[in-house]
């Protein structure tokens, strides 16, 4: 997303729209904070003024969020496990294999 954030900027602009899902506590507040400082950057606007404007994309159903946060307890359910890598999403294994 970084190496395209123009791209991106110009193809919300022309009506495009964005929907992002994963932990609501890591990735999708790093996307959303990349959007915002890239519009920012291309139109030499304040922060606020960067928020302003993808509230008004969220406001008019053309960014969304399907977001969640918390931790899967495996203590229930002993054949699975989570893994986590640095800045990654956790990944559920079962039996030592990845199942989501």
């Amino acid at each position: 997303m970084k190496e395209n954030t123009a791209e991106l900027i110009t193809l919300l602009e022309q009506g495009g729209r964005l929907y992002v899902c994963d932990d609501g506590s890591r990735m999708a507040t790093d996307v959303e904070e990349e959007i915002r400082q890239a519009y920012a950057n291309i139109h030499q606007v304040s922060p606020d003024e960067a928020r302003k404007w993808l509230d008004g994309l969220q406001t008019h159903g053309r960014y969304a969020k399907d977001v969640w946060a918390g931790v899967y307890s495996v203590e229930a359910q002993p054949e699975f496990a989570v893994t986590y890598a640095a800045g990654r999403s956790p990944v559920i294994l079962r039996k030592g294999r990845r199942f989501l």
